[in-house]
């Protein structure tokens, strides 16, 4: 006996069907589904005779049409789009969203994490379809695909008129980029927290020039870790003589490290510049920059930001690179947030320093002070005894004569250190 040509049934009530699905079965081999998605799912997946649908469901065959339209524009958008049934399983998806899977592996039919491999969820959703069911309402969560790929998922659930669950929608949109950036920010804001992070321990044990050394180590190893960078300056402005005073400088040729600059608009480098206007400063081609001025040798770009603190610029930060183009304006906001931290940094190494000379000047004038008296009393008392001791034991006034010179030599010098400090 011949095989049975295969219908589809859409029975959206099932009483209605029952009937029906007895006559056609002494003729047809007849499948029935309940939902248009399903239906237009096992279409596409196996081969039917015919669809029947009772005229009473008119009405979803004019949505058969609407949902074939709504189709061919999903899978003409850039976002990955999947059709999932309440056991999670796909029973549609666009191609975009068919590109994130194996192209070896089955979508349709497989539970929807299942398809996307090893993907991993970043929250802060464990599981945004269980969580959409739950509210009722659009749930989303990150996911970091192979190749470190990032997505969201956004899944709405789609409820039938007696409000029972019939199928969930998953909306996939790359956020590779803006995530890297994301990444990226939270490394430097973190590196640049690390830049003094010492205990009061360390910071004890450890003198200025110390933890001169420490900052310096931990700029460059920033800047090559986070940033890829060899080639970096760091100078100070001394605010008297508006000097830019080298701090670091790595990578840079000889004659840069040290060459005079002065916080000026014109004749002072890019340098120069950015410490006289306080404005960051992108040279992306330097064989054709007005104003720039060899750093590392062969250095085709440079990026060159202030370093302020509390609105007022205490020095400038700047990178160079052998490529032309080699920073944008991105590059420019991770350095200036990081370059906040430095300027925190470099502040707090200078309160120490004035610190130490401030502690060092007051020991000074606190032993100038317990020293002087003792030193006038006893040239008063030598003196004293001088006068008695005239005409009698000529050794004994010759060594009188000898003390009252050396403390009278020693309050001089005590008085001019006084004066000094």
């Amino acid at each position: 006996m011949a095989d049975k040509p295969r219908v589809l049934v859409i029975e959206r009530e099932a009483s209605r069907g029952k009937a029906i699905l007895e006559n056609l079965g002494d003729v047809f081999e007849v499948t029935a589904v309940q939902s248009i998605s399903k239906a237009l799912s096992m279409l596409r997946d196996a081969r039917f005779e015919g669809v029947y649908v009772d005229s009473a469901q008119l009405a979803a065959v004019r949505w058969v049409g609407m949902v074939i339209q709504a189709e061919e524009i999903l899978d003409a958008i850039a976002d990955g789009v999947a059709v999932v049934d309440p056991d999670l399983r796909i029973i549609w998806a666009n191609p975009e969203f068919l590109s994130l899977t194996s192209p070896d592996g089955q979508v349709v039919g497989n539970r929807f994490f299942q398809a996307l491999g090893e993907a991993e969820i970043l929250g802060p959703e464990p599981c945004p379809f269980t969580t959409s069911v739950a509210s009722r309402g659009p749930a989303s969560t990150l996911l970091r695909i192979p190749n470190n790929r990032y997505f969201r998922v956004t899944v709405t659930p789609v409820f039938d008129a007696q409000h029972a669950l019939t199928h969930l929608i998953a909306l996939t949109r790359e956020i590779t980029d803006e995530t890297h950036q994301q990444l990226k920010v939270n490394a430097i804001a973190k590196a640049g927290d690390e830049l003094a992070d010492l205990t009061p321990d360390e910071l004890s044990e450890m003198g200025v020039d110390e933890r001169t050394d420490l900052l310096k180590l931990n700029i460059a190893r920033h800047m090559k870790d986070l940033m890829g960078l060899d080639f970096i300056e760091i100078r100070l402005l001394h605010r008297e003589t508006g000097r830019l005073v080298p701090l670091l400088t790595e990578g840079m040729t000889p004659t840069a490290a040290h060459r005079e600059l002065l916080a000026r608009k014109h004749g002072q480098g890019v340098t120069g510049f950015v410490a006289a206007t306080g404005q960051s400063y992108l040279c992306p081609d330097t064989a054709n920059d007005p104003i720039y001025i060899e750093g590392a040798e062969g250095a085709r770009s440079s990026l060159t930001i202030p370093l302020v603190y509390h609105g007022n610029v205490i020095g400038t930060l700047n990178v160079e690179s052998p490529h032309t183009d080699a920073f944008d304006d991105r590059d420019r906001q991770f350095l200036e947030i990081y370059g906040r931290n430095v300027a925190s940094a470099l502040n707090t190494l200078e309160l120490l320093q004035a610190e130490k000379a401030s502690t060092a000047n007051a020991s000074m004038q606190a032993i100038s002070r317990e020293v002087a008296l003792p030193i006038d009393d006893i040239i008063t008392d030598a003196a004293t005894i001088l006068d008695r001791y005239a005409g009698h034991d000529e050794d004994v006034v010759a060594r009188l004569h000898h003390l009252l010179y050396r403390a009278r030599e020693i309050r001089e010098i005590i008085q001019k250190v006084g004066a000094s400090i």
